[in-house]
């Protein structure tokens, strides 16, 4: 079996990327302060900002391919703790990427969807970033960092994610779920549009990708274009909540730190053209997301 090194396994893709893992490759996972329960395999406490941590694990593993996930995520975290975002997303990111290409591994660097600035979507591969908050921006420095220190690369773009923790981890679906059961209203917009994609569906592409020649940019989204109120009335539905918790609002109604872009629609046709992995749309999503007793499914290629 092939070695495969993924950061934040602790994270909420990053759980569902280790679960899928076990079964086809030796897995190698990180965490940061808290060890999971999950034992299946192995686990590596470490400061990913560190780097003789990073050389010390990278030299002593020697995985064939590293998935970089650990990142801080959080917009508005981001904008109020700027120098450690830039040492978490950026500088960890670079050094992954030379320490992996000093052994000859293939490094897939999970980016995001928000490097775009909403103006012109839906967006393809060959279209200018321009982000509009410091998490965007931090993202998006880190995908320069890691083309430039490995050649063996791919840039994975992955939109909005949700679904039920595999390990750890939250989403903005259980954001609300946990809302709903408390009998709190949760505040949606009608103005802002994404691709969602079921992180188990998203999790599978990534592991396509492991074991695939491509290398470069690559859009993983779901296969609809959706507004968060309607995504929000989707899940109630499949959830059997009551919709009088789901108030639609624009985003002028709701102040933020961090910037949000209006609409940041990812296009699909190259990640359709080159993986086995079906992309699903919102209602089949949210079905395998939590059609099993609000319990994950895991989707085979």
């Amino acid at each position: 079996m092939k070695k495969i090194l993924i950061t934040g396994g602790s994270g909420f893709l990053g759980g569902y990327l280790v679960k899928a893992a076990g079964a086809r490759f030796e897995t190698f996972t990180t965490c940061f302060r808290n060890l999971p329960e999950y034992k299946k395999i192995t686990w590596q406490q470490i400061d990913l900002t560190d780097a003789g941590n990073i050389r010390n694990m990278i030299e002593k593993i020697r995985p064939e391919i590293v998935i970089h996930n650990a990142a801080m995520t959080n917009v508005d975290l981001c904008e109020k703790q700027k120098r450690q975002t830039q040492q978490t997303n950026i500088r960890a990111s670079k050094l992954l990427a030379k320490y992996s290409a000093a052994i000859g591994a293939k490094i897939i660097y999970i980016s995001t969807d928000l490097v775009f600035d909403g103006k012109a979507p839906p967006y393809s591969e060959k279209d200018r970033p321009n982000p509009l908050s410091f998490y965007g921006w931090s993202k998006r420095q880190a995908e320069l960092a890691v083309a430039a220190a490995n050649p063996n690369h791919i840039i994975a773009r992955p939109a909005i994610m949700y679904g039920p923790p595999a390990i750890s981890g939250t989403s903005f679906s259980e954001w609300m779920r946990d809302f709903w059961q408390n009998q709190k209203t949760t505040k949606l917009f009608t103005d802002q549009f994404r691709t969602p994609i079921y992180a188990g569906n998203l999790a599978q592409a990534v592991l396509e990708l492991a074991e695939h020649s491509f290398t470069g940019i690559i859009h993983i989204a779901g296969s609809e274009r959706i507004d968060r109120y309607q995504f929000g009335l989707l899940l109630a539905h499949r959830l059997n909540r009551d919709e009088k918790y789901i108030q639609p609002v624009q985003m002028k109604d709701i102040s933020l730190p961090g910037v949000r872009p209006a609409d940041v629609s990812l296009q699909i046709d190259l990640a359709r053209k080159i993986l086995k992995t079906k992309l699903l749309d919102c209602k089949a999503g949210i079905q395998a997301a939590y059609g099993n007793k609000n319990k994950q499914t895991f989707l085979s290629t």
